[in-house]
């Protein structure tokens, strides 16, 4: 069911929808447009920018880490670009944006699963 509800999600995202927000246990669920996934978390921002450089890591090389200004740019070796934006709302809680891009196309699904891989080490 989960599989139906994700591909539903990004034929919207991708068919012109500006964007769709999904529950998902976060502060104000996810947010999924054309290019880039925005979601909230309840945690302070030196763990979310920790566990977001941890997930990044596994799957692309850093290319720029500026925690100051909370931008995370990667690539991968197939060619994914991917950048995550970290925002602290309050002292417990930051806004997460990130972005991937291959041949300069939308990769949304690698987007979400970051994500969802953040969110889910962050709780």
């Amino acid at each position: 069911m989960k599989n139906i509800l994700f591909i539903f999600l990004i034929s919207l995202s991708v068919s012109g929808c500006a964007a769709l927000l999904v529950g998902g246990g976060v502060i104000g669920g996810v947010a999924i447009s054309k290019d880039t996934v925005k979601s909230g978390v309840e945690a302070n921002y030196n763990r979310v920018w920790g566990v977001s450089i941890d997930e990044v890591k596994k799957v692309a090389d850093i290319r720029l880490e500026d925690k100051k200004r909370g931008i995370i740019e990667a690539s991968s070796q197939s060619g994914e670009k991917i950048t995550i934006k970290i925002r602290e709302i309050t002292r417990n809680s930051c806004e997460i944006i990130i972005k991937s891009r291959k041949n300069l196309l939308p990769d949304i699904t690698l987007a979400h699963d970051l994500s969802n891989k953040i969110i889910n080490r962050v709780k």
